[in-house]
């Protein structure tokens, strides 16, 4: 009688250790791959994201009042710091879908500086 009674309880024991094992085993599995592919998810995300049309709309906005800022600025030291983040908003975007005057304010701010002729 004892026997079967240990052996149920090993059973028991078993049963639950395995039970507990095999769900770690299934929730820790989704952590790593959650862990390994969220960022490539991420990052395709995040390129969708920039060739929306809001984005792109977002963007040429953005420019154009920075375009603004940099024709009435009078400091030399301002207006270099507003062509370095222009330069690096655009470098943001793809310029081919940008407006034509987007496009020729950023060239002409590259030129200014040497990086194109």
């Amino acid at each position: 009688m004892w026997n079967d009674i240990k052996d149920f309880v090993y059973v028991g024991a078993f049963l639950f250790v395995a039970t507990v094992c095999l769900g770690f085993g299934i929730y820790g599995s989704d952590f790593v791959l959650y862990k390994t592919f969220a960022p490539m998810f991420a990052n395709a995300e995040r390129e969708v994201y920039k060739n929306t049309a809001s984005y792109i709309d977002g963007m040429a906005h953005d420019l154009s009042d920075l375009q603004v800022k940099y024709v009435t600025c009078t400091d030399p030291e301002a207006k270099k710091a507003l062509a370095t983040f222009v330069l690096e908003r655009a470098a943001e975007v793809d310029m081919t879908k940008l407006p034509s005057a987007n496009q020729k304010f950023v060239d002409e701010i590259k030129r200014e500086r040497g990086l194109i002729k």
